[in-house]
């Protein structure tokens, strides 16, 4: 936290660790927001920095409050498994972790030869060649 509370604009985005060529085209940004804080009277149009903090906070969903559920005034630590159940149960069924549209591997091997045979010449098609290379053993002499 920053020794005083009220920053200039230069200052709050020095202090969030922005470069100064980026906290510029941020604060634009964030002023155009109707929700951002405004600067308080009779401080050189200084913003309250704890607020300008809070607000970032908020606008990324890093809000402290509501983290945990509170469930009859007692803390409920299941909650976010429930919240979580609920909306895998939400999604459609047999969609799978790969998302829609996304069809299954194809189940039988590719070959390996993709090479063209001499300068000029056709490509192996993949119906050509055996999956697997035979091998040939030479007879051994006792």
């Amino acid at each position: 936290m920053p020794d005083a509370a009220y920053l200039r604009e230069i200052e709050i985005t020095r202090e969030l660790r922005l470069p100064d060529k980026v906290g510029r085209a941020k604060m634009a940004m964030w002023k155009l927001d109707p929700t951002f804080p405004k600067p308080e009277p009779a401080t050189g149009g200084r913003r309250f920095f704890p607020s300008v903090v809070q607000w970032l906070r908020q606008r990324h969903g890093l809000d402290t409050t509501g983290t945990i559920p509170v469930a009859d005034g007692r803390e409920n630590f299941d909650a976010w498994r429930e919240q979580r159940k609920a909306r895998k149960a939400g999604k459609a069924k047999g969609s799978g972790d790969a998302g829609p549209g996304v069809s299954p591997a194809p189940v039988r091997m590719a070959p390996n030869v993709v090479a063209t045979i001499g300068p000029g010449s056709k490509r192996l098609s993949k119906d050509d060649t055996a999956p697997v290379a035979t091998i040939e053993r030479q007879p051994t002499s006792a």
